[in-house]
């Protein structure tokens, strides 16, 4: 029973100090955690990017269509035309969803590991951009010049896959589909010390996450009002993170650290998600509670490039014949499964 607001905790047995170390969001309720972890670790995404005989450049992303990720410009840049941001043929580009777990980074030129879905790019897979600022992170108070430049380089990119992976089951044997991530459901609200949470794939890892706060001081330093600040941890790769509060909205995507030259000063730093929205209105994000199945699918494709959810006319002829067949074997199923 809280009794004033030092944090102070009076119990029947026993009574404590107890310290309330920031402002808010002092502690997350964990039933409210695990769901959101469920469906993001299906969302995000290891992106990587070369050219034969190049490093791979990391970065992640998120699923936000049912084709379309969103993920750091500057990953890409190499494979942009710098006029006109058109796609630049001949790059080895490729999406790595359900790299969870344990393992090592991921290898685009080897063998892929098992239950990670890999995905190429769409031919014509530039759908949306803005480039990335030069020396972005690597100033305190910008110029007047470079507020406005700031404001026209928001360090993203939205790329279309080659396949519609969002309508697909996560699993090869069926299942759920995987979604994706509504990012118009979205918050421009920063307060001191809320949650800036973010889940991420460092250097090609599998996924990583970590729990920061919001720095209202060190994003005011920001007259564009298109940066946020925060203490989360993240490592190269992370570009292109999704950045939620403890309400699990989108509130920005993780582009740089912020660490100005000649300060002894660490953060890290991410695009408004209300900016970024803005320079995307004119582009269709469908809601995926239009496509949430009520019950799961059955897996009726043997490509695992395609896992499930296959909904062709093919697929439901294919349901429609073992249709009787399945009900047999489900009722002998549950006849000798044990009863709980």
């Amino acid at each position: 029973r809280l009794v004033d607001g030092a944090g102070w905790i009076d119990g029947n047995a026993t009574s404590g100090p107890q310290a309330a170390l920031a402002k808010r969001a002092h502690t997350l309720p964990l039933r409210e955690i695990a769901p959101f972890c469920k469906q993001i670790e299906g969302n995000l995404c290891v992106i990587t990017a070369s050219r034969p005989g190049e490093t791979v450049k990391f970065g992640t992303g998120i699923l936000v269509g049912e084709d379309l990720v969103l993920t750091a410009f500057h990953t890409l840049e190499q494979h942009i035309t710098r006029n006109g941001h058109q796609p630049i043929a001949g790059g080895r580009l490729f999406a790595f969803f359900e790299h969870i777990g344990l393992g090592a980074a991921i290898d685009p030129e080897a063998q892929t590991p098992p239950d990670v879905l890999k995905v190429a790019f769409h031919a014509d897979w530039l759908v949306s951009s803005c480039a990335h600022m030069p020396d972005d992170g690597k100033f305190l108070r910008p110029s007047a010049e470079q507020e406005a430049q700031l404001c026209d380089h928001l360090d993203f990119a939205l790329i279309r896959l080659a396949e519609p992976v969002g309508r697909h089951t996560r699993q090869f044997s069926g299942g759920v589909r995987r979604l994706w991530w509504d990012i118009t459901k979205h918050s421009a609200q920063y307060l001191d010390d809320e949650r800036i949470i973010i889940p991420q794939h460092i250097n090609g890892l599998p996924q990583r996450i970590d729990f920061g706060r919001y720095s209202e001081a060190d994003s005011n330093y920001d007259t564009s009002r298109t940066r946020i600040r925060y203490n989360t941890e993240t490592d190269g790769g992370a570009s292109g993170a999704p950045c939620f509060n403890q309400r699990f909205e989108f509130v920005g995507l993780h582009n740089a650290a912020f660490r100005p030259e000649g300060i002894d000063l660490k953060r890290n730093q991410g695009i408004r998600a209300d900016r970024i929205l803005a320079r995307l209105k004119t582009t269709a994000l469908p809601s995926p509670a239009d496509w949430k199945a009520p019950v799961p699918l059955w897996r009726v494709s043997n490509d695992p490039a395609r896992p499930g959810g296959d909904t062709s006319t093919e697929a439901s002829q294919i349901k429609a014949g073992w249709g009787a067949a399945l009900d047999t074997v489900n009722k002998q199923f549950d006849a000798f499964t044990p009863k709980r």
